[in-house]
């Protein structure tokens, strides 16, 4: 038999590269506990930059936003001031209408007055025609003379009705 010395040595010495291994193994586990609480270290911080520049990118497409909003607040309210509201341009036409309508009135009574005026001295030159045949050159002048004038001043009063009507605003 294997004497009894040989045998506890051997088993000492197996207990030794027993506990060796164990600490080789402890040691091994330490190191891999160390790499591995380095990379989870080395992604946090490469997580928590991501973090930070997507709330960089999120701030700034925020401003962007807010500054294209306060922009066209600014471009709508100076539209506002450009425009009239419905109802008073409605007013507006309203009385421009009546207006126009009036100063038509007026410019027609004015035109009958002023035609029954010419009317009369036109019937009185007849009468001065028939009368002084002797002078008829005179007074086809004289008529003559009368209609080139009735025919200017129609022309004037139909110019002020166009700019009544159509062209000067209601006061």
């Amino acid at each position: 038999m294997v004497p009894l010395r040989e045998l506890l040595e051997a088993r000492i010495e197996h207990e030794r590269e027993l506990r060796m291994a164990a600490d080789k193994a402890i040691d091994h586990e330490r190191e891999l506990r160390a790499v591995h609480d380095a990379q989870e270290r080395e992604l946090r911080l490469v997580a928590e930059t991501a973090v930070e520049k997507a709330r960089e990118i999120q701030f700034d497409e925020y401003e962007r936003r807010l500054n294209s909003l306060n922009h066209a607040h600014e471009q709508a309210l100076e539209a506002q001031k450009t425009t009239v509201p419905r109802e008073t341009f409605d007013n507006y036409v309203r009385e421009t209408r009546l207006a126009n309508e009036l100063a038509l009135k007026n410019v027609e009574n004015a035109v009958e007055k002023r035609q029954v005026d010419v009317d009369r001295r036109l019937g009185d030159l007849e009468k001065s025609d028939r009368l002084g045949a002797g002078r008829r050159v005179g007074v086809t002048d004289t008529l003559g003379s009368a209609r080139t004038l009735i025919t200017i001043g129609l022309s004037l009063v139909g110019a002020l009705l166009a700019y009544l009507a159509f062209i000067r605003p209601p006061a």
